[in-house]
């Protein structure tokens, strides 16, 4: 799930920050979805 997190973020040309902020979680949060450390 990660992957595909970061496929579309990438695909839609955000960074890790921007998206972060977006969804209201920190960056590091978001690193930890994409390389599937955390559970969303």
């Amino acid at each position: 799930m990660g992957n595909r997190i970061r496929q579309l973020r990438e695909k839609k040309g955000l960074t890790q920050e921007t998206l972060a902020t977006e969804l209201e979680i920190t960056q590091q949060q978001l690193s930890k979805y994409e390389r599937d450390i955390a559970s969303v």
